[in-house]
């Protein structure tokens, strides 16, 4: 069996127009059946090569996937992106062991536009409200002045993968904890590269959400920048192959049971792939947290927030009221997919102009960090809480029941760290 959670080559530049297409044009994903071995994925990429070969460089950049692997890394998940013509896919979606073929998508952050109108219980005054809400049953209930109460363990000792724009590692939040992993759109793994920065904002501020030591709510947690967007935008290809990276990171480090995986993005449609991608991460003990998205409606089958294997995550108000398009800002998604309830209405965090500046935003992607610090926070609180199953069922015990207004035919679940207070 290939040992890799997926196998991806022939990435190309990500669209960066907000018109954009829908789809990247002529670019497919193939998904191989789960439980080919590795005989059929090499006959399979065997008749590839001759079809590209017929078609006069239908296919381009592909590789050798069991050249590529790495021995320690395993997995059940196996896909490949490439570039092809009509007919090339039509005869490609007719070889043994396709699962499925579907086209390259765009997905998108789930942030919104920024808003400028400005056991051992540790409590951080003059601290922000949404850290507040999560530690204290009762809420802010319109005080302006916020008091953070946390275990001094603090996420000590697990690791968040950030998926999204970049981490301004050098801002002062992270006192050194962020790690550079990939920048997935270009396979890129030095950090000091040109383009790798954050140049947008949206992944600094949710990493300052995660492990920031005055925003965050597992202030000593360590980050890892896997950069799968440029400008807000991304192609589910380079999303895939940061998925795939981080896959094989968590081997390597052997921090399995205490990492924790945070996107704050969807597909703007269901996506095979990555449902298949979360899936096989969770099946091997990884946990995704993911965002319910902002589009004010059903998640119905936006991928990955429908699937039962992600932790997804809406966003609430000060008031604890879900946030509607009345707010001035996109509402929060709902649906009985919906797993909790988060603040993210206005939420202050770091900036990635500079490395003390901070930021307001709002959106399904600031509150969807916040659940994984809570993660990395009770898996270094409490110990043990190391499988997906565990550490989502300890959360949904822990959160207030039933204060949540208009949440639809959602769960009435808001999270809550245990404080005591």
């Amino acid at each position: 069996m290939l040992r890799s959670l997926l196998f991806l080559t022939g990435l190309a530049a990500i669209a960066r127009a907000d018109d954009r297409p829908k789809y990247v044009p002529g670019r497919y994903i193939i998904q191989l059946k789960p439980g080919s071995d590795a005989g059929a994925i090499a006959a399979h990429h065997e008749a590839v090569r001759r079809l590209a070969r017929r078609d006069n460089g239908a296919l381009q950049a592909q590789a050798n996937p069991l050249e590529k692997r790495n021995p320690q890394c395993k997995g059940n998940f196996h896909a490949y992106v490439g570039n092809f013509d009509d007919q090339a896919i039509k005869e490609i979606e007719k070889l043994p062991n396709v699962l499925c073929v579907e086209p390259d998508d765009q997905p998108s952050t789930n942030g919104t536009t920024p808003n400028n109108s400005t056991s051992l219980i540790t409590q951080q005054s003059s601290s922000i409200w949404n850290l507040d809400d999560l530690s204290h049953k009762d809420g802010v209930q319109g005080s302006t002045s916020y008091t953070y109460a946390y275990d001094a363990s603090a996420g000590e000792g697990t690791t968040a993968y950030v998926f999204d724009t970049g981490i301004r590692s050098t801002h002062e939040e992270f006192q050194g904890r962020v790690r550079f992993g990939i920048n997935a759109l270009t396979s890129s793994t030095d950090g000091a590269a040109d383009g790798n920065n954050d140049n947008t904002g949206h992944g600094t501020h949710v990493a300052g959400t995660l492990g920031g030591k005055t925003y965050g709510v597992a202030k000593k947690t360590s980050l890892v920048d896997v950069k799968v967007f440029d400008t807000g935008s991304a192609t589910m290809s380079s999303i895939l192959a940061g998925l795939d990276w981080a896959f094989k990171d968590v081997q390597v480090q052997g921090n399995l049971q205490t990492a924790v995986f945070s996107i704050s993005f969807g597909a703007r449609t269901s996506s095979t792939s990555l449902d298949a991608a979360i899936k096989a991460l969770y099946e091997y003990g990884i946990l995704t947290v993911v965002a319910a998205g902002n589009e004010n409606k059903e998640i119905g089958n936006t991928s990955p927030a429908r699937l039962a294997e992600s932790f997804t995550v809406g966003y609430t108000n000060q008031q604890r009221q879900r946030v509607d398009s009345s707010s001035g800002v996109m509402g929060s998604n709902y649906g009985p997919e919906l797993d909790v309830w988060a603040p993210g209405f206005d939420i202050v965090s770091a900036d990635y102009l500079s490395d003390t500046g901070s930021r307001v935003e709002s959106g399904t992607s600031m509150a969807t960090p916040l659940v994984s610090g809570l993660v990395c926070y009770l898996r270094a609180k409490e110990g043990g809480l190391g499988t997906p199953k565990a550490v989502t069922e300890r959360i949904s015990a822990l959160a207030v029941n039933g204060v949540v207004g208009d949440v639809k035919d959602s769960k009435n679940l808001l999270v809550y760290n245990g404080s005591g207070q």
